[in-house]
């Protein structure tokens, strides 16, 4: 899928070993299509906290930005920190993947 990444998020949530999460709305590229564009995320660790492929990703597990804010929230920490779920770990190394085979 051809998409524009996003140049604004609509969230991001601190993660707890440092970094970032990011999610926003990609625009669509060439072409007509129909329905909304992707919710895509990006995820933004230091070196120190292991290796996540870089840029961004689509997340497939959720369709809905509302949904992966209640998501999210539920893995927030006492200090307000959150973990990277397995549901969106498991979408950026699937993406990721699969791009780099040209599937």
């Amino acid at each position: 899928m051809d998409f524009i990444h996003p140049t604004t998020c609509d969230s991001f949530f601190d993660l707890y070993a440092g970094g970032r999460v990011y999610f926003g709305r990609a625009s669509f590229g060439k072409g007509q299509h129909v329905g909304l564009p992707p919710i895509v995320a990006r995820i933004e660790v230091p070196e120190s906290s292991g290796h996540v492929p870089d840029g961004w990703f689509i997340v497939r597990s959720f369709n809905s930005m509302l949904k992966i804010n209640k998501e999210m929230e539920k893995t927030k920490t006492a200090d307000g920190l959150v973990f990277i779920p397995d549901w969106l770990r498991a979408d950026c190394f699937e993406y990721h993947y699969l791009a780099i085979h040209n599937e």
